[in-house]
């Protein structure tokens, strides 16, 4: 006669449980990351109060996917995007933010792919109101008057330019380089 206790079987058993426990965890974790979108941190840029005074220096804090929002007010600066961000324009009641370079350049500079632009005035850029170098990008909803070019699409592709008003440009309102 032959016994058999049930010991190794529930050896087994009991692997083969925590076995397909770990796996059905590990699907489940990995069916939580599929499809949903990723988001980054909000950082504000304001003529005072916010956490930044300066959109430069919000755009090198951030990270790829963050969103750098600028409250209505002036900047006299140059912006140089080098990540995948959005920079936003919010009328927060005085008018769209400005940003005024006066001779210092291209007001904004997109040399990163994937960003977004949106809701501001650009003015009096002695080089171009907005410069986008990179693919993949959106420039929409913004005012640029008085610069050298309005926008200039240098050696890139695929860009959405949309529902921005250009005027009193000194040498053109779009410029396409090598795109």
């Amino acid at each position: 006669m032959i016994r058999n206790s049930g010991t190794c079987s529930m050896t087994v058993s009991l692997f083969s449980a925590r076995t397909y426990l770990v796996f059905c965890c590990a699907g489940l974790l990995a069916l939580c990351f599929i499809g949903v979108p990723v988001s980054g941190t909000e950082y504000t840029v304001a003529p005072s109060g916010a956490s930044f005074t300066s959109i430069q220096d919000a755009v090198s804090w951030a990270s790829p996917l963050d969103t750098v929002s600028v409250w209505s007010g002036t900047y006299p600066e140059t912006v140089k995007i080098t990540k995948k961000i959005t920079l936003a324009g919010v009328d927060t009641g005085a008018g769209a933010p400005v940003i005024d370079p006066g001779s210092r350049g291209d007001a904004i500079g997109i040399a990163a792919d994937g960003c977004t632009v949106r809701g501001f005035t650009v003015r009096n850029s002695e080089s171009d109101g907005i410069l986008i170098a990179s693919n993949g990008n959106t420039v929409e909803d913004n005012t640029l008057v008085g610069n050298a070019i309005g926008i200039e699409i240098a050696s890139a592709g695929s860009n959405t330019v949309t529902g921005n008003s250009i005027s009193d440009s000194r040498q053109a309102g779009i410029s396409l380089k090598n795109a």
